[in-house]
């Protein structure tokens, strides 16, 4: 019997612009509607120029609450019923049709397992069961093992302590954070990688470009996940 490699390195993958696309606006437009709906809002206004994008779902809904005038009370009060909802909308919205696959990741994905020597994990900001809508129209939830959402926690740079407490949970290994690697599409991810000490992989493909993701200085850039050469060779790069 083949005895398996132990994994050494932890990778984190980003969902939303790094591993699937969901057609433009849709995501949000569950999001903004639930959110109307569940405070009884005849509409939600955005503050000039307010990104969903690298935020996680729950820095999001408050930001937007407290824009429109939802007092902290109310927001914390059915912050839970809103996530419940939100999931739903999410389900009975996303499918293979409006959610695409990102070019390269099936291929990378299978290359990595053939390795054995990474262990596929996330880290988004997605609630967990959001995180699962979103990967289920291809079949790309179980691929992965734990990781961390932004139902663990509003601010995106606490969430690499969770994914790692997870991971020993579920796995009885313990990574330590230079054995880390966050595959993501935006500033947000980089920032978040640098906090906690990990290593960190940029890609383009979502909704910032190359020179913008260049600026904040990813341990290695690429412009899509299919440049499977250049990640192999950084990731037997670090010890």
């Amino acid at each position: 019997m083949t005895q398996m490699k132990s994994p050494v390195r932890l990778l984190l993958f980003d969902i939303d612009g790094t591993l699937v696309n969901v057609r433009p606006g849709l995501s949000k437009k569950v999001f903004l509607d639930t959110l109307a709906a569940l405070h009884s809002l005849e509409s939600v206004v955005l503050a000039d120029g307010y990104s969903f994008h690298g935020r996680t779902d729950r820095s999001i809904y408050a930001d937007v609450c407290r824009f429109n005038g939802v007092r902290d009370g109310d927001l914390i009060r059915v912050e839970d019923a809103f996530v419940e909802l939100l999931v739903d909308g999410w389900r009975r919205t996303l499918d293979a049709a409006s959610v695409s696959l990102l070019p390269g990741v099936p291929e990378l994905l299978d290359l990595l397992d053939r390795r054995e020597t990474e262990l596929l994990s996330l880290l988004t900001g997605n609630v967990a069961e959001g995180a699962v809508a979103k990967l289920e129209p291809h079949g790309l939830a179980e691929r992965f093992t734990g990781g961390a959402f932004g139902s663990d926690s509003p601010d995106r740079n606490e969430l690499p302590g969770f994914a790692f407490d997870r991971i020993e949970e579920l796995t009885g290994q313990r990574f330590e954070p230079e054995q880390g690697v966050i595959i993501g599409d935006s500033p947000r991810d980089i920032e978040c990688a640098r906090t906690a000490g990990l290593h960190v992989i940029a890609v383009a493909t979502g909704g910032s470009d190359l020179d913008e993701l260049a600026d904040h200085r990813p341990d290695l850039l690429v412009e899509s996940l299919e440049r499977h050469d250049r990640i192999i060779q950084f990731l037997e790069r670090i010890p």
